[in-house]
């Protein structure tokens, strides 16, 4: 039954595991992108990698195909996980609220 972890429905219905949260974590590795709060200018000439926030998108991501919601201080455990401090003391509490919001309407568009 190889790739059982794909199929396995949500109580809503809904299908959640890598493969169905995989355009889930493009949406978030773009909000991320746009965010870019290291300055980083991923995907540019003189830029990062276009996918230089893909290890915080996926968890992310991940979060929002199996909870249908996130919320700032998860954001800013997986952003400590990676970068040993929150986003929000990069960005400002208001400017990860604001990607917060941007995040769960994200889930709320996915199927």
């Amino acid at each position: 039954m190889e790739g059982i972890e794909h199929q396995i429905l949500r109580h809503d219905g809904r299908m959640h595991g890598s493969e169905q949260s995989r355009p889930l974590t493009e949406s978030v590795l773009r909000l991320l992108t746009e965010l870019d709060p290291y300055g980083l200018t991923p995907g540019e000439a003189d830029g990062s990698p276009a996918d230089e926030y893909i290890l915080e998108a996926k968890p992310m991501a991940d979060l929002l195909s199996e909870e249908g919601v996130i919320r700032v201080v998860q954001v800013d455990s997986i952003w400590r996980e990676w970068f040993g401090e929150t986003l929000s003391s990069i960005v400002s509490d208001q400017g990860v609220a604001d990607l917060v919001v941007k995040l769960n309407q994200l889930a709320i568009q996915s199927p």
